[in-house]
């Protein structure tokens, strides 16, 4: 079903999208050294004799400079291939969740079929669900987006129905499952209970 509301193709990038990489490359020496510079001034006030004070600040740290590690591959790696990804896409569906907790935040999901990705405000806002669009970002790294085009409003608005009575019918026969397994488990409670299989 995927295949039928989105595809990509690699093609390489233009000049003004690969100044834009090269100017997001230069910014990570900067995190690099707030990073560090945080790290020393906060082990120098540690001991390992803390246990967990010390030990969870280190955990931290080996997290973030993996994360670290992984963003700079993927800008050496869309460097040296010169390259970008361009999807192109049937919009289903728009999800907005909200995440509860002391700050509560959003996420924002453009749905193609089963394809789901997450987009900042203001992508989200800019297409409507039956637009089909393209999308021109990087291969590896998340949210480096270079342009995005709509290519034909409320392209297939009979596709988007057809998407949602499938989600409906999979929301509806989920719903049967769990009503059926909690008659099915009361029953047996009681069949036991009568038959005297359990003490009640």
């Amino acid at each position: 079903m995927a295949e039928k509301y989105y595809k990509t193709e690699d093609i390489p990038l233009e000049p003004k999208e690969l100044r834009k990489l090269k100017q997001g490359f230069f910014v990570i020496p900067i995190f690099l050294l707030i990073f560090v510079g945080f790290f020393v001034f906060l082990f120098n006030m540690l001991n390992p004799k803390d246990g967990f004070f010390f030990w969870m600040p280190v955990g931290f740290a080996v997290f973030f400079a993996g994360l670290m590690g992984y963003i700079i591959w993927g800008f050496v790696m869309d460097l040296r291939t010169h390259s970008k990804q361009v999807f192109q896409g049937l919009i289903t569906k728009k999800e907005l969740k909200r995440h509860s907790g002391k700050s509560s935040s959003r996420s924002y999901y453009l749905l193609f079929g089963e394809k789901r990705m997450r987009v900042e405000l203001h992508i989200f806002n800019k297409f409507e669900e039956g637009d089909l669009i393209e999308i021109h970002r990087s291969k590896r790294l998340y949210n480096m987006i270079y342009q995005t085009k709509l290519l034909k409003r409320d392209a297939a608005m009979q596709a988007v129905a057809e998407v949602k009575h499938q989600q409906l019918n999979k929301q509806q026969m989920t719903g049967f499952i769990l009503i059926f397994l909690f008659v099915a488990i009361v029953a047996t409670f009681v069949a036991s209970v009568f038959f005297g299989w359990i003490d009640w």
